[in-house]
């Protein structure tokens, strides 16, 4: 993920609990290693954590960052999304499996897995897609036809040019637990969508989505995956920190979220 953090760079609070920054040279990095661990650890373990899977999904992508010197690919992202998929959700383990697959870049054998499950319909739209072959009027029925909430139907947009229809409806669907896993569809963008502008665009959409669920670190989660500026959802246009409620202000950061967004900050200096 190239560039920098962004609005978050520099981070320095002044409040009554002084000013917080963490600067290359300053800390031991195993140190900040161990803290990220022992932080993914307790939310793991902590029952009482809101948004579980998203605090763990940022914790494993700052351990991520660490050993990778701050440099990761969005490949890279995608199958830390796809673990957590397969160890949390055997619901439809022909489906995740697929997933995988197209998130690998493996093609061949996803076509072999949609030949073997004789799912002809996605069998011809793949090969329509993928050969860049125009759609015949059958094959974008089918596609139109999906739920909008399918990661299938997130790669066909991104390979027609289109914006993922998933990533801009807000409606009660997405609200309810019909909703598919939304890291399916994160790992989808970050992996076979070409267009830079339209990939930040997408997953800022999903972040806006698990936002309005209350699922905060998920929301924080896209946003870092894509080195947005997380003020970009407060309505206040103050500065957000990692974990922190978009409605709180800046000057009323708990110490913790500041904490966590300095580490962020020091990864990406190393």
């Amino acid at each position: 993920m190239p560039g920098g953090p962004g609005i978050m760079a520099h981070v320095e609070v002044s409040s009554s609990r002084g000013t917080t920054t963490f600067t290359c040279g300053e800390y031991d990095h195993g140190e900040v290693y161990r803290y990220i661990i022992s932080e993914w650890q307790r939310c793991v373990w902590d029952d009482h954590v809101k948004d579980k899977e998203g605090a763990e999904l940022v914790w494993l992508l700052l351990a991520l960052l660490w050993n990778r010197n701050g440099k990761v690919s969005g490949k890279d992202v995608a199958m830390l999304l796809m673990q957590k998929v397969q160890a949390t959700d055997t619901r439809d383990s022909y489906e995740t499996e697929l997933v995988k697959l197209l998130v690998l870049g493996d093609i061949i054998e996803a076509q072999k897995l949609l030949i073997r499950n004789e799912d002809w319909g996605h069998a011809l739209a793949l090969d329509c897609i993928l050969r860049r072959a125009s759609c015949d009027p059958d094959v974008r029925r089918f596609i139109s036809d999906l739920d909008i909430n399918n990661p299938l139907k997130t790669l066909y947009h991104l390979y027609l040019g289109i914006m993922p229809g998933g990533a801009y409806s807000f409606g009660e669907e997405f609200l309810e637990e019909t909703w598919r896993d939304w890291r399916t569809h994160v790992a989808i963008v970050l992996t076979n969508c070409a267009c830079p502008i339209r990939l930040k665009l997408a997953v800022k959409a999903l972040a806006s989505t698990l936002e309005m669920k209350g699922q905060i670190w998920s929301a924080h989660f896209c946003c870092m995956t894509i080195q947005a500026e997380l003020e970009h959802y407060s309505p206040y246009h103050t500065m957000i920190f990692i974990g922190q409620n978009f409605s709180i202000k800046a000057e009323f950061a708990s110490d913790a979220a500041i904490h966590r967004t300095d580490i962020y900050e020091y990864i990406y200096c190393l």
